[in-house]
């Protein structure tokens, strides 16, 4: 009979033959692995051979079973599937014992499967997902039958063990199901899995079996053609499935790794199986795990997480697809991504879909069972209600005191950054990949490395192979706070006897490894304290029980575990306008490991308008970027909102809860200042670069906010009361002389002397190198402080870099922080105690003569440092010695400890200020770029408004170049002289784009007076 296919793109066959490019690409790019992946990564948890050997062996649409065609469409087989529901007596009797009975929804799930060819369970958080998989095997070998429980991953089948070996451990006490259930089980896989097994089941006939080399079976050699044929690696070569399943018919494994459990595994149809975190596999692999039996559970929740789907494997499948004459898969059906939900496309997304039309059971597990009432409750309420399914919370103990234990610390500001790979090397973070050369000097005035000194100054030679092809993420604010204001609160409880189990939580793998390095070397908790494999809550034989443990995961590998608190550090502070790290899956997974509290920490300025405002103030508020939004529909905008800014409703959840005004359960008032130990509260650590966000909120504002902070700051220190001022960018060359330098240098004592050779220094203030700020008497010009604002740019590669560009972007970043050492050693001696920061550990370690002839102070615009000012100490209404302030030096305590020092300072050894510029204090550019101001003018003037609603800055450009203007080309312009006494500046600045990356550049400002100079000459040549 022929077969007939359902409608759709692609036919069965076609499917098979893209499934096969997709099998042999994502295997050849395992070997490529970037460490910044997760490991739930579908490309990298499948063996190479095992998913193209399956595809190339046995994927023929015509010899797979039932399930599998009935998936692809083929009509025949989806007749075959039969559905429907056993009846509860004719299994009830081989339910597991337990103090808590199944729920309806749970044994409703266990008839369904039973009595169907393909079933579908929906399992939130907490609702028993693995309940019901372990009581359906017990009913599936109490009937005589066999069972494999898969998973794309090793940590859902050690869920399954864990349970098994506790049931073990009871012996009897475990009762009569769950001990022929534990008995009835092996832990199979990989071939280090099936040995480890034999190991400890010696006694047994299969375990010699699984141990030994010979390739036979109960003495038969195997067929040694198609032994060679399936491909030995991995292969087991002894065992048959038959007869080790009528020993051990309940068997658990990964799915790339089940074929290959038995000899005959290649075509061997288990009775049943249940595929747990079905919501995580693609249908690439799915397809395998549907071959390999007569029934299928597809287990899962497509509210977490999804298949991770990478553009860039498409890309590289597209290219081997179009070589072989093929197109991509388009069939919504069987494609690796899901459009709709514009994440990967799970098995259980394509199941739904392939079997559309018939009655294949769907069950939504609708009891909870795990986390407080107040936490489970934003997941109900925001994730699975909009879909018409309602959580049950049955949480059967909790503290009803409190409404919503969840704490939200925020700070202001924007601190999310790259993170380049450190590792903790004498009690110093150094970067991960190799430096087998120095780097000298190259220029500072220009492009990075050009010049003259730039050609000297060698790229460190770097090993290929340890760059990193990615670059992730982190943000130091938020670790800051987790150390200096959460750490101690939970050691606290440590101290009291308190144990609760607690991780901590990112998105990024960066902001995990730099939060390990920080607690490394703050030395109050050891290595094994951040040990991931286990929880807060065991017990480690001759450890201190008042040290917490404090594993550490991204949101994707934490996924099945529960902890009593949960530290979420989201790693961006939402600057832009659709973050996936706020993803519904992401945030659905990471709420739900919390069971009893739940702590937040983020900046405002994620956070919605209406939260943000009571705040900080409405002056302060900062909206999300809109850079999309001329390019969505707003029926996409529509439909991302229900997908995505999940941690931004989270953070309002937390507020309608604590918010009288908003809630009358509100039985404390936790908002915006909380008075209990939820709700929330603003962290103790302030800092001048928090004001970034509100520098940078207007389009065209520069990229040197954090130094126009710093000015700001600076001027309103009333300097002049002090007989100081203040200037900008202060070259080097106008404070100290090379020969100066040199006689400094020679009169150091040899051991006493910098690292960093003279002759580097020498060459370095021949650049146009400079301090960004100096503080310095009015009357001598003597200086005082010297500060230096390190941006991003100092610590990580900046702009939109491709793998390809990898090594050269840190061969660059290498550059600049060579620079910056040899600033350092400059200053040094000159005679400069050298502060890496104003923390007081930095001021305690700094190595400096015995009267310093004046500081340089690096502030790191990196979430780092606080409280640089005395003014920001007194916002917050905190005095010099309170915890967390007492923690940073400020510019005025440096100031008055280096006057006190007045007349020590040798008047030879003190730096002083060109006359000139003592007459008054340069500054930082004030003006705007065009852009700015012709947004400002369409919105200003109606006449007008048509006028500018369509001048680009390119155009802008071209009038003012024909007017006198500007000179140069585009790219490339410069001021003239009608221009400068216009008001036009030209300024050189740090420009981090993200298509041609970070350089310094020429950029063109214009001051409002200035604006109002060229805005009739805009208007005349616009004018029809």
């Amino acid at each position: 009979m022929e077969e007939q296919m359902i409608p759709g793109v692609l036919d069965p066959q076609a499917v098979l033959d893209r499934y096969a490019v997709y099998a042999e690409v994502t295997g050849r790019e395992r070997d490529r692995r970037n460490p910044e992946d997760s490991d739930e990564h579908p490309m990298y948890q499948q063996a190479a051979y095992s998913l193209a050997w399956f595809y190339q062996n046995l994927a023929d649409a015509g010899s797979l079973n039932t399930v599998a065609r009935a998936f692809l469409g083929i009509d025949e087989a989806r007749r075959q599937l039969a559905f429907g529901s056993a009846d509860e007596p004719t299994f009830s009797s081989a339910l597991l014992e337990s103090k808590f009975p199944l729920n309806a929804s749970q044994r409703q799930a266990i008839a369904r499967a039973l009595a169907s060819d393909v079933s579908l369970i929906q399992g939130p958080p907490g609702t028993g997902k693995t309940e019901v998989i372990l009581n359906l095997a017990s009913c599936i070998i109490a009937r005589g039958m066999n069972v494999a429980v898969v998973a794309n991953n090793r940590k859902a089948i050690d869920n399954i063990s864990d349970k098994i070996d506790a049931w073990r451990s009871l012996g009897e006490g475990a009762g009569a199901n769950r001990r022929r259930l534990a008995a009835s089980y092996a832990r199979l896989g990989g071939k280090p899995l099936r040995r480890q097994w034999a190991i400890d089941h010696l006694d047994d006939p299969d375990a010699i079996r699984f141990c030994t080399g010979a390739m036979k079976y109960d003495g038969v050699k195997l067929d040694s053609d198609a032994f060679s044929r399936h491909g030995t690696k991995g292969w087991e070569p002894r065992v048959h499935a038959e007869a080790f399943l009528a020993r051990y018919p309940f068997i658990a494994s990964t799915v790339h790794s089940l074929k290959k459990c038995f000899a005959d595994g290649g075509t061997f149809q288990f009775d049943y199986l249940i595929m747990d975190e079905a919501s995580q596999c693609n249908p690439l692999l799915g397809l395998v795990a549907m071959s390999s039996a007569k029934h299928v559970v597809l287990v899962g929740d497509v509210e977490q997480l999804p298949p991770i789907y990478s553009d860039e494997t498409d890309g590289v499948v597209a290219a081997e697809m179009a070589e072989r004459g093929l197109s991509m898969i388009e069939d919504p059906r069987f494609s690796m991504r899901d459009e709709e939900r514009d994440s990967g496309l799970s098995v259980i997304v394509a199941t739904e879909r392939s079997l559309s039309g018939l009655p294949a059971p769907r069950t939504f597990l609708d009891e909870h069972y795990r986390c407080h009432p107040g936490i489970i409750g934003f997941c109900s309420r925001f994730v699975y209600e909009p879909g018409g399914n309602v959580l049950k919370i049955k949480t059967p103990r909790y503290d009803a005191d409190v409404a919503v234990p969840i704490r939200v610390r925020w700070f202001e500001g924007k601190y999310c950054e790259r993170y380049v790979p450190q590792s903790i090397v004498d009690g110093k973070l150094v970067p991960t990949w190799t430096i087998a050369s120095k780097a000298a000097a190259p220029r500072e005035d220009s492009s990075v490395g050009s010049g003259s000194a730039g050609q000297t100054a060698a790229a460190p030679h770097v090993e290929a192979e340890r760059f990193p092809s990615k670059l992730s993420r982190t943000n130091n604010r938020q670790i800051e706070i987790f150390m200096r204001e959460e750490l101690p609160l939970l050691l606290e409880r440590y101290e009291r006897g308190e144990k609760p189990s607690v991780c901590v939580l990112s998105p990024y793998r960066g902001v995990l490894a730099a939060l390990r390095n920080r607690l490394e070397l703050d030395g109050r908790l050891d290595a094994a304290a951040m040990d991931s494999t286990a929880t807060g809550s065991d017990e480690r034989a001759g450890e201190d029980p008042s040290v917490p443990r404090i594993p550490m995961f991204t949101i994707h590998k934490s996924q099945g575990q529960e902890f009593d608190i949960v530290y979420l550090l989201p790693g961006e502070d939402g600057s832009w306008e659709w973050p996936w790290t706020e993803a519904k899956s992401l945030i659905n997974v990471a709420v739900s490991r919390a069971k009893c509290e739940l702590v937040i920490i983020a900046s405002t300025t994620l956070m919605s308008e209406e939260t943000q405002a009571p705040l900080v103030g409405e002056r302060r508020v900062i909206s999300p970027s809109e850079n999309m939004k001329d390019e969505l529909s707003d029926e996409e905008r529509a439909k991302r909102g229900e997908r995505e800014r999940f941690l931004q409703k989270l953070i309002d959840y937390v507020r309608d809860a604590n918010d009288p005004a908003r809630s009358d359960e509100s039985k404390t008032c936790g908002f915006p200042a909380s008075g209990y130990a939820f709700g929330f509260h603003r962290a103790r650590m302030s800092s001048v670069f928090d004001s970034v966000p509100v520098l940078c909120a207007e389009k065209g504002e520069p990229a040197s906010a954090p130094e126009r902070a710093v000015e700001n700051a600076l001027a309103a220190v009333r300097l002049g009361e002090r007989g100081l001022k203040f200037a900008c960018n202060v070259p080097l060359s106008s404070l100290i002389t090379a020969e100066l330098l040199r006689e400094r240098w020679e009169a150091l004592p040899e051991g006493a002397r910098p690292d960093v050779p003279i002759e580097q220094m020498e060459e370095f203030l021949g650049a146009a190198s400079h301090f960004d700020f100096v503080v310095y008497e009015a009357k001598s010009g003597r200086v005082e402080l010297a500060i230096e604002v390190d941006g991003a740019q100092h610590r990580a590669p900046m702009g939109k870099i491709e793998e390809r560009e990898m090594q050269g972007a840190l061969r660059g970043l290498a550059r600049r922080q060579a620079r910056d050492r040899i600033k350092d050693a400059i200053a040094f001696t000159m005679g400069a105690r050298v502060l890496a920061d104003n923390s007081a550990e930095a001021l305690a370690s700094a190595e400096m003569p015995d009267i310093p002839s004046f500081t340089l102070l690096r502030l790191p615009a990196d979430g780092t440092s606080a409280y640089e000012f005395r003014a920001i100490r007194a916002r917050d209404g905190i005095g010099k010695r309170e915890r967390g302030s007492s923690d940073f030096v400020t510019v005025e305590d440096l100031l008055e400890d280096q006057a006190s020092l007045g007349a020590a300072v040798a008047a030879e050894r003190a730096l002083t200020v060109p006359e000139g510029m003592s007459e008054s204090t340069a500054s930082l550019p004030k003006g705007k770029v065009i852009s700015s101001h012709i947004r400002r003018w369409a919105k200003e003037s109606a006449s007008e408004a048509e006028l500018f609603a369509h001048l680009t800055p390119a155009k802008a450009n071209l009038i003012l170049h024909d007017s006198g203007f500007l000179k140069g080309k585009p790219g490339d312009w410069h001021v003239t002289e009608r221009g400068e006494q216009a008001g036009i500046e030209e300024c050189k600045e740090w420009i981090d784009d993200k298509k041609k990356g970070a350089s310094v550049r020429t950029v063109i400002r214009y001051s409002d007076e200035a604006a109002e100079a060229v805005r009739p000459v805009l208007v005349e040549a616009l004018r029809p």
